[in-house]
């Protein structure tokens, strides 16, 4: 009895089932404890407009929460071979997810150095090229729209005070 092609992926989809699975527990156990623990010891203050200061975090865990039970429920679901990744694929899938990883630390001493509008121009621009987009004027118009929306929204219409820089 030799090595087959089929044993090879029948191991290959078991290796990504467990990946998922073990992906999924990992950050249900992450949103669980931000919930009941970090989030209430870490947010405090007065309810403005409305809203307790801890609704957007809250409600930002409980999103990755419920993306990480489907991400958990689809562990269990067999999949076809067509619905398989590539070995190419799934290898550039990391890259990418630990690049914008790197990017996210990156974005925190940047914006502990600069601003928030410069930090976020810079990283958002960084990102989409990294990302496969080649379109420089569709960086330069997404960044900046997305960063004046983000900063009109929190800024202007929920007082959200941004982090400033450091240096600006």
């Amino acid at each position: 009895m030799g090595f087959r092609i089929a044993d090879a992926r029948i191991f290959m989809k078991l290796n990504s089932v467990k990946q998922d699975f073990w992906i999924a527990v990992l950050l249900l156990s992450l949103c669980l404890s931000a919930y009941f623990f970090v989030i209430p010891a870490q947010v405090q203050g007065e309810i403005q407009r409305g809203m307790p200061p801890t609704f957007f975090p809250n409600l930002s865990v409980v999103w990755i929460g419920v993306f990480s039970v489907l991400l958990l429920v689809r562990s269990f679901v067999p999949q076809t071979e067509a619905a398989q990744e590539s070995r190419a694929d799934r290898r550039s899938g990391r890259n990418g997810a630990m690049f914008t990883i790197a990017a996210g630390i990156a974005y925190l001493v940047l914006c502990s150095l600069f601003s928030f509008v410069i930090s976020t121009v810079v990283i958002l621009a960084i990102l989409m090229w990294a990302l496969g987009e080649r379109r420089w004027h569709f960086i330069v118009s997404a960044t900046l729209v997305t960063t004046l929306g983000i900063y009109v929204v929190f800024d202007w219409l929920m007082s959200v005070q941004f982090p400033e820089g450091m240096l600006f």
